[in-house]
């Protein structure tokens, strides 16, 4: 009796293990991309691209959300996961995704805030490299910095410049799985948003004030950041020790200035599905461009 209700709330949850998900991935010839977010609406704006979507418990007690990407006639098992905040628990979610799945690629996507002018509210930055601010030297002069960062992998980096310089990528722009957004006519910020390359920064502190003792140890050590988050780079230091080819994606959802709960109750959602468009359409790009499955892939001739 306990079996048999065990397996009847699998069905209706649509649990599925992680061996007959791989199983059925390879019988379909799929490829495997870990998508990786830290909040809740950053999960629901990726859910939105993806179908047959089933929940799987992986080996820490972590609850992945997988499902399919079709792009021409190949597909993709998403491998979604909800990190938290903070990179040190980015980092162990991102580590045990691999165990369980040993996926091709890795896409952080995400909510960010801006620091400069030119990137503002809805835009989206893919992120050439990701500083941690905190390696240095104290001594009577005070902080002698010394940066710790992350680059992203070239190749998804060029392919990330190729959908920034096409700009289709709006073109994916959807509603949340769980909600929808804003009409245009009372849009948060302009429409088509921007889409850039530059540095990121990632903190284990929210920015919220240009004022703040954090925004000054930026501003004096880190100025090139055009944005500030806080999982982009324990998610890219788990691929780097897995080699695995990674890159961080954030719509901006703030100014990193006073940020408001009612703001971003609009805001947040807008910039986490200008992120996941922003990633959807780069692997769409990915497969165009390396149709076999890294690290055996070789560009298009």
């Amino acid at each position: 009796m306990y079996f048999r209700v065990c397996i009847a709330i699998m069905q209706r949850m649509k649990l599925v293990a992680v061996a007959d998900i791989i199983a059925e991935s390879t019988n379909r010839n799929r490829r495997t991309v870990l998508v990786v977010t830290a909040l809740d609406l950053e999960l629901q704006a990726v859910l939105a691209h993806i179908d047959d979507v089933a929940s799987v418990l992986g080996r820490d007690g972590g609850v992945y959300e997988c499902g399919v990407f079709r792009e021409g006639n190949q597909e993709w098992l998403v491998v979604t996961i909800e990190t938290g905040a903070g990179n040190h628990s980015a980092q162990s979610a991102v580590t045990n995704a691999h165990i369980d799945f040993a996926p091709e690629l890795q896409i952080f996507v995400g909510v960010a805030g801006s620091r400069k002018s030119d990137v503002p509210i809805g835009s989206v930055v893919a992120a050439d490299h990701v500083y941690s601010p905190y390696g240095g030297k104290y001594d009577d002069k005070g902080l002698s910095a010394r940066p710790r960062e992350f680059a992203a992998n070239s190749r998804l980096l060029n392919v990330a410049r190729k959908v920034r310089r096409d700009k289709k990528w709006t073109t994916r722009i959807r509603d949340l799985a769980d909600r929808k957004l804003p009409p245009l006519d009372n849009y948060p910020c302009g429409f088509p948003p921007l889409s850039t390359i530059a540095p990121a920064i990632s903190t284990e502190a929210v920015s919220a004030s240009k004022t703040s003792e954090l925004e000054a140890l930026i501003a004096q050590h880190y100025g090139d950041a055009n944005i500030v988050e806080m999982e982009g780079f324990g998610a890219l230091f788990a691929a780097n020790q897995e080699g695995k080819p990674a890159i961080v994606i954030r719509g901006v959802s703030d100014m990193a200035d006073k940020k408001e709960p009612e703001t971003d109750k609009v805001r947040q959602p807008v910039a986490a599905a200008h992120a996941a468009a922003f990633g959807f359409e780069l692997i769409a790009s990915w497969t165009a461009f390396y149709p076999t499955a890294y690290p055996e892939t070789a560009p298009i001739s």
